[in-house]
């Protein structure tokens, strides 16, 4: 077995002989069939083998919460053989997972953000203690559900919505999966693309994923883009990198890392470039500069000037809705 692709083409050769064989040695036409499929799946996995050890290695490099991980699922969605089963299953919980975490985030920002606590009737204080509580982890019951509904409608819950981009661990999909939740909850949905692509899911492992592109199969690292996480990231500089795709959130002017909250999301993708592309072993290297979530950029320069929080900017003081548009 040292050499697997010369044992499959001897074993290819060796069915029509059987098939042509006296009657007394001849296979059954079942174990004929079966030996064709194990000799089929023996070459396929062999095509397999070689292909990716010539496959282009690119790795996906950014900050936390840049998109990094939209990008690989549209490379799946692209490219790909779509989703399993169970990778369905666990983007369902993920979506579950986003409008808690957004609840809680809003809960905490209300106070954060000096914005009154009415603790109405209906959002009373053991309502919020027991959202706060929730796992992130745990689907949304239709009782859970009617709780975020009551929380949403409370005026600093809404205040500190309509400065959600300001706090930190605030996810952009609210409004795309709140107008849904009442499918989402259903046990019988099923995420659609669209769905998939438009939930996050935060992660501190590394993920190889292969994708044919024309001719090539390309293996592509996605590894965690935080702060503490980047420690990971040296090993993988040692591999046959291709090329690095750098993502970059365009957005990311206005906020604050959620890990380091005294520093700008957008600073720290500048200097985490820098230090890549100075990167002895990536200098030589082809970097990709990937700008991602540039439809939510006419909005939020609406919203907040970027001379407000970078101080040195110079460019566009000024950006209408209408001039977006």
């Amino acid at each position: 077995m040292s050499n697997p692709q010369k044992i499959g083409r001897g074993l290819s050769q060796s069915v029509p002989i059987l098939e042509d064989a006296p009657s007394s040695t001849q296979l059954s036409r079942k174990e004929l069939r079966q030996r064709n499929a194990a000799i089929e799946k023996e070459l396929a996995r062999e095509r397999t083998r070689i292909r990716k050890e010539k496959h282009l290695l690119i790795l996906l490099l950014g900050p936390g919460d840049a998109g990094k991980s939209t990008v690989l699922k549209q490379f799946v969605l692209l490219h790909g053989q779509g989703f399993t089963e169970s990778e369905l299953e666990h983007y369902k919980l993920v979506i579950h997972s986003n409008i808690i975490n957004n609840m809680k985030v809003l809960l905490k920002g209300r106070s954060l953000h000096g914005y009154p606590i009415s603790h109405s009737a209906q959002l009373n204080v053991k309502m919020t203690v027991d959202l706060m509580k929730l796992l992130p982890e745990q689907m949304i019951s239709q009782e859970t559900w009617d709780r975020i509904q009551i929380a949403w409608q409370d005026p600093a819950v809404q205040e500190a919505y309509k400065t959600r981009e300001l706090i930190p661990g605030f996810i952009d999909n609210y409004d795309y999966f709140y107008n849904k939740m009442d499918k989402i909850i259903q046990p019988e949905y099923v995420p659609s693309d669209d769905d998939i692509l438009m939930c996050r899911q935060t992660s501190d492992l590394v993920t190889e994923t292969f994708v044919d592109v024309g001719e090539k199969l390309i293996n592509i690292i996605d590894v965690a883009g935080q702060e503490d996480k980047r420690m990971k990231w040296a090993p993988l500089f040692e591999k046959n990198v291709s090329a690095i795709i750098y993502v970059l959130s365009c957005v990311s002017y206005c906020q604050m890392m959620e890990e380091n909250t005294s520093k700008n999301k957008l600073l720290d993708a500048f200097e985490l470039y820098d230090q890549l592309v100075q990167h002895p072993i990536l200098k030589p290297k082809n970097f990709i500069v990937f700008l991602n979530k540039v439809d939510l950029l006419p909005n939020r320069l609406a919203a907040y000037a970027p001379q407000s929080f970078l101080p040195d900017y110079v460019g566009i003081l000024s950006h209408s809705r209408s001039e977006g548009s």
